[in-house]
């Protein structure tokens, strides 16, 4: 699989609540720790991931949705946002960490 084909496997498994296996994209830079720990709902891992793989990039904007009970985390990259949803904080931002990715990945 290419990288862009993984990162899309990836962030259609975590949209799906699935647990993929991160490692085969990350492993040699440590990075599937990172994710892993981002999809179990630490804000640290969530962190570390994103100042790893998208350095200097921003968090445009948070919110939660009290009536839907999900997180949302809009990502600017490339002059678009992008965007995450779930219902934990650390995994909204792992998604749009992963949507980012494939945008990068597309426009090269």
């Amino acid at each position: 699989m290419t990288k862009l084909e993984n990162l899309i496997a990836l962030r259609d498994a975590v949209k799906a609540g699935e647990y993929p296996d991160f490692c085969p994209i990350w492993h040699d830079d440590g990075y599937c720790v990172h994710a892993s720990g981002a999809l179990c709902g630490s804000l640290d891992a969530a962190i570390a991931l994103h100042n790893a793989v998208l350095p200097g990039c921003e968090v445009d904007n948070v919110y939660q949705s009290l009536s839907l009970g999900s997180w949302t985390v809009k990502i600017g990259l490339l002059d678009k946002q992008h965007k995450g949803v779930a219902d934990t904080f650390a995994s909204a931002w792992l998604i749009a960490i992963l949507e980012a990715l494939i945008a990068m990945e597309e426009g090269k």
